[in-house]
């Protein structure tokens, strides 16, 4: 979530509202990239877009609509690539502008019902609501960092092969 959310925020500041639909279709995420000529900065570049990949290839397929408006179904079987029109990275009310907003809504709500969740099992009440914390203002340390492939499905995988069984006991005879 959080290098998603950083590089629709860094491709948003870097074009601020400067460029048009058609730029934006014809412009590759490789051309935006390889435009940055400060390596450190065209690193963090790298690991963001990865980032927004990663979540991109794990979510899509979930994604379904942002609110009341569905995605164009064309849209469902798109890859992110480095080949792909940052107009599939930049929000906006309509058309391929969707994604990006659709796919951090989807990321944003389960997190927020996994936190919800998580406090419900450890019993976790809280005085007061949470003030939520707007995408612009999060930082790295607000968020939990894993492999959903590499970390967390071998652990989750060994209990959807045994899943627990309820029985009732056996009454003990008390006299």
């Amino acid at each position: 979530l959080y290098k998603s959310s950083k590089w629709i925020n860094m491709l948003c500041t870097k074009f601020d509202r400067r460029i048009d639909l058609e730029y934006a279709n014809s412009t590759q995420i490789s051309d935006v990239i390889e435009s940055i000529t400060n390596k450190t900065e065209k690193k963090k570049w790298n690991e963001m877009f990865s980032g927004f990949r990663s979540a991109w290839t794990s979510l899509w397929s979930q994604v379904n609509a942002l609110e009341c408006q569905e995605l164009p179904k064309e849209m469902k079987s798109l890859a992110m690539e480095r080949g792909a029109s940052i107009s599939f990275c930049l929000p906006t009310g309509s058309d391929q502008g969707l994604c990006p907003s659709a796919l951090l809504h989807l990321m944003i709500t389960r997190h927020n019902l996994f936190v919800t969740s998580f406090k419900d099992v450890m019993g976790i009440k809280e005085e007061e609501e949470a003030q939520p914390i707007p995408l612009t203002n999060l930082t790295e340390e607000q968020m939990i960092e894993y492999d959903l492939e590499q970390e967390l499905s071998p652990i989750l995988h060994r209990f959807f092969d045994h899943p627990l069984l309820y029985q009732e006991t056996t009454q003990a005879p008390i006299s």
